[in-house]
């Protein structure tokens, strides 16, 4: 089972939520490690990503580093990386700095597109292998 989280900032407590009720028994029942995971996230207000998405896609990350999963980051080589990307993964605006309702542009799919198509090349890698020593 590889995994693909995406959160909109500001939910920390549907984060919090899913550590307590998903990770902890994942985390002690060692059905993640060496699975693949990968994250994405929505933001809105100010700054260029949108307000705190850098450290929703972190948080996200920190339980799959827990879990002993394999994360897939989005090199700056991606294409569209420079239209909705940062090495933690793609992100995109759902509304400007007003609030006001944007959704998500097409430009923006374009690297979610390939962050997927990364994110499939590794698991189709890793299917079948005992990559961690236990």
């Amino acid at each position: 089972m590889e995994t693909v989280i995406g959160d909109a900032v500001n939910l920390a407590s549907r984060i919090e939520s899913a550590n307590k009720d998903l990770c902890s028994r994942m985390w002690m029942k060692d059905g993640m490690t060496g699975k693949v995971g990968a994250v994405f996230a929505t933001g809105s207000g100010y700054g260029n990503a949108g307000g705190g998405v850098e450290l929703t896609l972190l948080s996200l990350l920190t339980n799959f580093a827990e879990l002993g999963m394999v994360i897939v980051p989005l090199p700056k080589n991606t294409p569209g990386y420079h239209l909705g990307g940062i090495q933690w993964g793609p992100w995109s605006r759902s509304a400007g700095e007003k609030m006001e309702q944007t959704g998500v542009s097409d430009d923006k799919l374009t690297v979610v597109h390939h962050h997927g198509v990364n994110v499939a090349r590794l698991t189709a890698e890793l299917r079948g292998k005992e990559i961690f020593v236990k």
